[in-house]
């Protein structure tokens, strides 16, 4: 990635690209996004994207470097609320979290996941933000005291992000969000209260 401008208006320049993109990537997907219908969105002549990208996967790569960012912020303030001591509520909080988060820019996230396996660098950024996301859980799981403690926490993230997954990137799915969050927080708990 190229280096971050240090004038307000050359930052303000590759904020616009930024925020073209993702409404681009979101509208047109991968294929049909490309660095000069960026540059259209964001009122600027292509030559311009190309002083702060090399291309669109560099722009991929900002997007999801930026939507780690905000997730790693967006948790930490969640986490710093007053915690309960009910499995399930904090479950269930953490849930809806992840859903609402996820429900945000579903397109983009999706492209994220179509394009992991073709772009080691895009898979390092998933893979490190994802692996902070699961440091969090071993962290809450660790703090139960339980058997296989890294065990269960790898199963907990893959059951949770399964579930979110499942309900926001397939629109056939006639389940509640509220109902569907309720009873995998419930279903995660009985599992934690009694551990095998």
């Amino acid at each position: 990635m190229k280096a971050l401008p240090t004038q307000q208006r050359a930052l303000a320049k590759r904020n616009a690209l930024i925020s073209a993109a993702e409404r681009c990537f979101a509208k047109l997907g991968y294929e049909g996004c490309t660095a000069k219908i960026v540059a259209e969105h964001a009122e600027v002549a292509t030559g311009t994207f190309y002083q702060y990208f090399d291309n669109k996967d560099d722009m991929l790569h900002t997007l999801a470097e930026q939507w780690f960012f905000e997730l790693e912020h967006a948790l930490d303030d969640h986490q710093s609320s007053p915690p309960t001591t009910d499995i399930e509520a904090r479950l269930e909080n953490s849930l809806r979290f992840i859903y609402d988060f996820h429900e945000q820019k579903p397109e983009l996230h999706q492209i994220f996941e179509h394009r992991r396996n073709v772009d080691g660098t895009l898979a390092d950024i998933l893979n490190r933000g994802e692996a902070k996301l699961q440091q969090h859980v071993v962290q809450f799981v660790h703090a139960l005291k339980l058997p296989n403690a890294d065990l269960v926490a790898y199963n907990l993230f893959a059951m949770a992000e399964g579930v979110v997954h499942r309900h926001v990137f397939h629109s056939e799915t006639k389940q509640d969000k509220d109902a569907v969050i309720q009873q995998a927080a419930r279903m995660l708990a009985s599992y934690l209260h009694h551990p095998s």
